[in-house]
């Protein structure tokens, strides 16, 4: 009888102690969730004294924290600087190599260089002692405010899409390179484009096109152009993109998220 509750008390001083691990480790996860929140853009309209633009974003990890990112800031009056990456795997190694690719790539731009020079540091940089063999798939952008063009670059990423108010969709299928981290010595180009006024352009993650349904479809790329052509005449980014997010939603019913989902959305209204 006294080995009997001598064993209770043990097993019940070992569940204690796992339970307060748990709870730890939640507590924890809850901290890098709200630091990751704090690393992105989260105040909209983000320039509110500016009526020749509008943008808009959200990013939904899978788990507390992801390995999504997407950020986007003024280079000067005329540019407008805009990104979306996804990196490899999930959870805590994920959400690392995400902060230490905003930074780099924060402080890559701001020196105003061109796409193709900002992934050429990027990468070598991500690639130096990448003992974990994770990498990143960017779309970086720059909006001339003026003149409405892009230079771009796209490493490995989704191509982003074009979307006229006419409901016509197209996308920027160039590639710069291949995904950042992983091949030393890549020599990625910066590509151009041109909008319209009144072009919706819009970045997102596979997070998107991959989410699964209860009969295991996937919403693919065929979905996603077939919602933004009958969505194109939505008046802001944030509709567009909460609208987006929804029909995920309601794709996925009872289906469990399973990577994480980003949406940017960018508006040239002049």
């Amino acid at each position: 009888v006294m080995a009997n509750i001598a064993a209770i008390r043990i097993e019940n001083t070992r569940l204690a102690e796992v339970e307060q691990a748990e709870k730890l480790h939640a507590k924890e996860l809850e901290h890098a969730a709200l630091i990751q929140r704090s690393m992105l853009p989260g105040v909209f309209p983000p320039f509110p004294h500016r009526k020749d633009f509008a943008l808009h974003a959200v990013m939904v990890p899978a788990r507390e924290i992801g390995g999504d990112l997407f950020d986007f800031f003024l280079l000067d009056e005329d540019h407008l600087a805009f990104a979306v990456g996804d990196v490899s795997g999930k959870g805590a190694p994920a959400a690392l190599f995400m902060a230490m690719t905003r930074t780099l790539l924060r402080a890559t731009v701001q020196l105003k260089e061109p796409p193709s020079n900002c992934f050429n540091y990027m990468n070598a940089t991500l690639g130096e002692q990448n003992t974990s063999c994770m990498y990143v798939t960017l779309f970086y952008g720059v909006l001339n405010t003026r003149t409405v063009e892009i230079q771009f670059g796209n490493a490995g990423h989704n191509p982003a899409y074009v979307v006229s108010l006419d409901g016509s969709v197209r996308t920027l299928k160039q590639k710069s390179g291949p995904m950042l981290g992983v091949w030393e010595g890549i020599s990625y180009q910066t590509l151009t484009d041109q909008i319209a006024p009144g072009d919706h352009i819009v970045l997102y993650t596979d997070g998107v096109t991959e989410a699964i349904d209860k009969n295991g479809e996937f919403f693919s790329e065929e979905r996603l152009e077939q919602f933004l052509a009958a969505n194109a005449s939505t008046k802001t980014p944030e509709q567009l993109v909460v609208d987006l997010h929804a029909a995920l939603q309601d794709f996925a019913t009872g289906v469990p998220q399973a990577d994480d989902v980003t949406v940017l959305s960018l508006l040239h209204q002049n």
